[in-house]
């Protein structure tokens, strides 16, 4: 279905299952899904809260299950590559083991500001959520 003939309400869904737009770059779309899902992880951690950072994943992807699902339907396809919502909200997911061993290790999160201090595992994780993503073993 083109673009121009889906209605306004269907036009957003599928906007937000493209990831703002992101999932219209032809070449590799879900890498750069989950370049924003970085972002997003990055801002949930920005709250300093693990309970937020836990709920923000959790109403993450129930709300993209269903974005992205009707993106399918809307769209005509079945896991069209644009659909790159679940990589977004996928990425925080693939950080969840090491933040929440932080958190229980030292109390708190990691600080954005010590980046420095937790960068290869946000490059580690990043690296294989896409190796996983595009085998899909």
């Amino acid at each position: 279905m083109a673009w121009q003939q889906i209605s306004m309400k269907s036009g957003l869904i599928v906007w937000l299952a493209q990831g703002f737009g992101v999932g219209r770059i032809r070449l590799a779309p879900g890498t750069w899904g989950s370049l924003v899902g970085v972002l997003w992880a990055l801002l949930l951690l920005s709250a300093g809260s693990f309970p937020i950072f836990v709920g923000g994943i959790v109403l993450s992807v129930a709300a993209a299950v269903w974005v992205c699902g009707e993106a399918e339907r809307i769209l005509g396809e079945h896991d069209p590559g644009s659909v790159v919502l679940d990589e977004i909200v996928a990425v925080p997911v693939a950080l969840a083991g090491y933040v929440g061993l932080w958190w229980f290790q030292a109390g708190e999160l990691p600080a954005l500001g010590r980046l420095n201090h937790w960068w290869l595992a946000v490059v580690v994780a990043f690296l294989l959520f896409r190796l996983f993503d595009i085998w899909k073993p």
